[in-house]
């Protein structure tokens, strides 16, 4: 018998030639390992005025995943200032952030997380007002 790792225990005599093999031969096997998840953007965060301009970072977000993504909003602070262009997507897709304004609240903050199977990335997004 030989062990061939994640294939377990094979009898290399019971599985003929290699082009054609008899599967009700092979008795099982052990494991089969996939790719793991995996989620990037392309940069962490991004900083709005209260007129809705951006003032650090960029409101464009390049995700580059393993498979389909999903995106949640969560806020820190208040609920509902947050939009993107899109909730769901693949592999090299950009995402437009978004934050309601005019704002005179002096801060907001919350983050956007991107989801793939078990992996997950965070995006920062935060909302300094217009002090009145």
């Amino acid at each position: 018998m030989a062990d061939l790792g994640a294939f377990g225990k094979v009898n290399l005599s019971q599985i003929g030639a290699v082009g054609n093999v008899d599967i009700s031969k092979i008795r099982s096997i052990v494991e089969v390992q996939g790719v793991p998840d995996s989620i990037s953007l392309n940069h962490s965060d991004v900083t709005f005025d209260g007129d809705g301009n951006v003032s650090a970072g960029s409101s464009l977000v390049q995700v580059t995943s393993s498979g389909s993504w999903t995106l949640t909003i969560n806020y820190y602070s208040g609920s509902g200032w947050i939009t993107t262009s899109k909730s769901s997507g693949s592999s090299g897709d950009t995402v437009r952030i978004s934050v309601s304004y005019p704002y005179s609240y002096p801060e907001r903050s919350g983050y956007i997380r991107f989801t793939v199977g078990t992996a997950h990335a965070d995006f920062s997004v935060d909302q300094y007002g217009d002090v009145v």
